[in-house]
């Protein structure tokens, strides 16, 4: 019976595909975990995100709401600026006319 020498080439090649298939399972392992992790880490972003749309939307119609109140009250003050120039218009017609009349005593 030959005893098989270990340190003959066809032994070694064995032993290193061996190994290198170890090897290869533990880093596709590996890679399966980080893609897994990159996985779950993607899906909290993509939550995060959508939260922060809807707040965003909410934040888009409160600052509408906000302007729609500002341009009521523009609209408003300018009413009563319209309505204060037309007073002040009779106002001063009311004047005239009282002068007037008293001038022609």
């Amino acid at each position: 019976m030959v005893m098989k020498n270990s340190h003959c080439p066809r032994v070694r090649r064995r032993k290193m595909a061996w190994h290198l298939a170890h090897e290869l399972k533990a880093i596709k392992s590996a890679m399966k975990e980080l893609l897994d992790h990159s996985h779950s880490q993607m899906a909290i972003i993509r939550d995060e995100m959508k939260s922060m749309n809807a707040e965003m939307k909410g934040m888009r119609n409160d600052v509408k709401n906000i302007r729609d109140k500002c341009d009521a009250m523009e609209k408003s003050l300018q009413k009563t600026q319209n309505a204060n120039s037309n007073l002040q218009e009779t106002d001063t017609n009311f004047r005239d006319r009282m002068h007037s009349q008293f001038d022609d005593v």
